[in-house]
């Protein structure tokens, strides 16, 4: 389980908070507690906007991903045929 930055009990963290930023927050968790996958992912409302750009960006990690009642902005990103150019993009300036 896993409360994003500023949700919950986690404390504000990074701003802004865009999808990339989130996942960079996440996978900084992850090696902070040495977690090395591979991953499940699930990600609720608009977390799985979220859910999907860290499954993206973490192709080699993630095993699976379950998107649940995702918001119409998540699921654009996940019919969108220019969605993994997007993640490349992002990764290039990681």
């Amino acid at each position: 389980m896993y409360d994003r930055p500023g949700y919950m009990f986690s404390p504000q963290g990074y701003t802004p908070m865009s999808p990339v930023t989130m996942e960079r927050a996440l996978s900084s968790a992850l090696r902070k507690i040495g977690e090395v996958g591979p991953f499940y992912v699930v990600g609720h409302r608009s977390g799985a906007e979220y859910a999907q750009v860290f499954a993206n960006m973490n192709l080699d990690l993630v095993v699976g991903a379950a998107l649940v009642y995702p918001t119409d902005t998540a699921l654009v990103g996940l019919l969108s045929a220019n969605q993994t150019e997007s993640v490349r993009m992002a990764k290039a300036q990681a």
